[in-house]
């Protein structure tokens, strides 16, 4: 017999995650932090209306599928042309911006849970989550200012993009890397390829090449392809079905067939259709389908899995050097790579600040870690903590090192104000 009450928290997590997003708006945060807190004010840890979702639960499969459309939607997002524009800058600011934080993640974990081999690669995958950023508060606050289209606005926007993109490598390797064997269980590639002798490392290395050969020539081909249903069918509604097929086939086949993380998979299969004369109208289609149930009920059902129950004095120190190293880690290591890359001091502390906040990539990173039983789930609430900081002091530290800025920064001719920012953009039209 069908349990109705799954009707009724789908009912509760939808309003309670677009009532919160409001608010958070309207208090000038991400409104993803209003989805993640209406979550965590039903689910167990406050309410209780909802239950936490059991692993394969419908909530969970839409909460998966919600990962997927975010994932795709960044990808369609993403301007390989505006990459370009800024250079070896960006490389470097990202370079730095990425392995700072790995390194103090690790560190800070290590310190409270000890550098023993078992604790290698939990250590490491709190490195890993600190190495995701959001920019939409920063686009947010930039564009409020009139400084988005300059050389830092252009720089802090490119050096994220790329960002994403190691992080989610980082993401994959290490998920492989740190299997006995389970992580190979579900992919077939991989499987193969122990079994024929090599081991788990050097076969999620062959299997990554192999991925990434995959990726270039499939996304060769259904570019090929869709930009041919774009000049023959132009804004219809069949262009959108057929690119979520498409996402849908990619996470798939990364996560089953190469063992990679099935957001890599969706991520890569946004980029291939991103240079479409129809990318705008599918990714809108796109938005509709995953902003109106399957996003809220992701950042929701990851507020649902928020617990203090284990939380001690122990657990709260941790929680609070964490979100201190993850904040301080991407300002020193983006501020110095600005600085390598010949930016004044100013504009080096503006790229730090600019690139410090968090969002959906550090929870999306938190999950999976938790799903593999890597790093304990109350990482999910310290998570959220540091998403919370950071959202809060972003737009304030970058209106303290504006603030007696003359209005001479260099402007560059960019399309950053075409490119939406992410799940705020559209949320703000809601």
């Amino acid at each position: 017999m069908f349990d109705y009450k799954l009707i009724l928290d789908l009912a509760i997590l939808l309003f309670v995650t677009k009532l919160f997003g409001i608010i958070a708006n309207r208090l000038q945060l991400p409104q993803v932090v209003g989805n993640l807190l209406g979550g965590l004010l039903v689910g167990p840890a406050v309410l209780g209306w909802v239950s936490t979702p059991l692993p394969n639960s419908p909530i969970d499969l839409f909460a998966k599928v919600g990962v997927i459309l975010i994932m795709f939607s960044a990808g369609l997002e993403t301007d390989i042309k505006h990459l370009k524009s800024t250079g070896v800058a960006s490389i470097i600011i990202m370079l730095l911006g990425v392995l700072v934080p790995l390194g103090g993640g690790f560190l800070i974990a290590g310190a409270f849970h000890g550098f023993t081999e078992e604790m290698l690669f939990p250590n490491l995958f709190h490195g890993v989550v600190l190495t995701a950023t959001s920019v939409s508060i920063t686009v947010t606050t930039l564009k409020e200012m009139g400084k988005l289209n300059t050389k830092v606005g252009a720089s802090i926007l490119s050096a994220a993009l790329l960002d994403d993109i190691i992080g989610l490598f980082i993401l994959t390797l290490v998920l492989g890397a740190s299997g006995d064997g389970e992580s190979a269980s579900n992919s077939y590639l991989i499987n193969a390829l122990v079994g024929a002798g090599m081991s788990n490392i050097g076969s999620l290395a062959l299997s990554t090449l192999l991925f990434f050969i995959f990726t270039i020539l499939t996304g060769l081909v259904i570019n090929k392809i869709f930009t041919f249903l774009s000049k023959k069918f132009p804004s219809t509604r069949r262009l959108s079905i057929f690119s979520l097929v498409f996402a849908l086939l990619m996470a798939y086949c990364a996560e089953e067939i190469f063992g990679i993380a099935d957001v890599t998979g969706a991520f890569i299969a946004g980029v291939a259709l991103s240079n479409l004369k129809d990318t705008q109208y599918i990714e809108k289609k796109i938005d509709t389908t995953s902003y109106m149930v399957f996003t809220p009920i992701f950042f929701a059902n990851i507020g649902l899995k928020a617990s203090f129950s284990n939380f001690t004095g122990t657990t709260v120190a941790f929680a609070i050097c964490f979100t201190i190293v993850g904040l301080l880690a991407k300002v020193l290591g983006c501020g110095l790579g600005a600085k390598i890359a010949r930016y004044s001091t100013k504009d080096s502390l503006r790229v730090g600040f600019g690139m410090m906040a968090r969002a959906e990539v550090a929870l999306i990173v938190v999950q999976k870690a938790i799903e593999k039983n890597l790093i304990e789930s109350e990482m999910i609430t310290i998570v959220l903590l540091l998403i919370i900081v950071s959202s809060l002091i972003t737009p304030i530290c970058l209106k303290l090192v504006y603030k007696k800025d003359k209005g001479n920064d260099d402007i560059i001719k960019t399309n950053i104000d075409k490119v939406p920012t992410d799940y705020d953009d559209f949320l703000l039209k809601g």
